[in-house]
């Protein structure tokens, strides 16, 4: 900028040159800053990471002085589960029917009990989630099938499952919620010789997330009150093996909303898998 008789003018080059240097110091100090919260969220995050081992170790320690050998890496991190509503679909339990017997009648039985028959077998659901379906002679799919071949069948059924390691001719699949295991939610492909003779199980037909976020107390909490039923007498453990979080299926076969999932947490042990319930901790020898 300068003067003349007529007045001030502006040097054009200058003022370019100007704001390029104030916008690369902008640039340059919004840099400075996005580094130095980066470090702030690294620093709490290793803080987290060590208070987190410091727990588990601590923890570790506690089961160890209570006659427990349970690794500190045993410890999961804290549960986030969703809040999910569990619906009955007659349309759902009709389609699974079909793919195991074909085109079937269908008889309400009364007591929320729908019954499928027809030459190839019968299905029965009930209000709960439980269903059973047996294959007659004539059905082609009883026969020598192979894990593979029972793996493109369940997905036909169109249920949302991971399969289960196990032992032995049967094929057992655990139902899921976004990922997460219903623990309580097992299909069983039972076969005899190697041939396929009914599926049974509990399934949540359909379920509808409610967006919200279940309120669930942490692993060392789960884990201390799994302590107290120990030492309160009610069974013999020696090791801690495996801990993990997932759902429960609850059925309240009187409500328009059949039922919903609740948190639990599962612990594996030498003598055998116990639960703590998610809510408020209350030990559960079976769910």
């Amino acid at each position: 900028m300068r003067w003349s008789r007529n007045g001030w003018h502006i040097d054009k080059g200058n003022f370019t040159m100007d704001s390029a240097k104030i916008k690369n110091v902008v640039i340059a100090i919004l840099l400075i800053l996005n580094f130095c919260f980066l470090i702030i969220a690294v620093g709490d995050k290793l803080e987290s990471r060590k208070m987190e081992q410091q727990m588990s170790d601590e923890l570790s320690e506690v089961f160890s002085k209570n006659g427990i050998t349970m690794p500190a890496s045993v410890m999961p991190d804290n549960a986030r589960l969703q809040q999910w509503s569990v619906m009955r679909d007659p349309d759902v339990e009709n389609f699974i029917a079909e793919v195991l017997l074909g085109n079937a009648q269908r008889e309400d039985q009364g007591g929320n009990i729908f019954v499928y028959k027809n030459e190839n077998g019968n299905a029965r659901f009930r209000g709960n989630g439980e269903f059973e379906i047996f294959l007659s002679e004539q059905n082609e799919l009883r026969r020598q099938m192979s894990d593979s071949e029972i793996e493109k069948l369940f997905e036909k059924c169109g249920i949302e499952a991971e399969r289960e390691v196990t032992d032995g001719e049967n094929i057992t699949y655990v139902c899921t919620a976004d990922g997460i295991q219903i623990f309580n939610c097992k299909i069983v492909f039972e076969r005899i010789d190697g041939v396929l003779t009914s599926v049974y199980g509990f399934c949540p037909m359909i379920l509808e997330n409610t967006e919200q976020e279940m309120e669930v107390i942490g692993a060392a909490t789960a884990l201390m009150k799994f302590l107290n039923a120990v030492k309160a007498g009610g069974f013999v453990c020696n090791s801690v093996y495996y801990v993990d979080c997932g759902y429960s299926l609850e059925f309240n076969i009187l409500a328009s909303v059949s039922g919903k999932l609740s948190s639990v947490w599962r612990i594996f042990t030498d003598s055998g898998v116990y639960y703590i319930d998610g809510r408020d901790g209350t030990f559960l020898t079976e769910i």
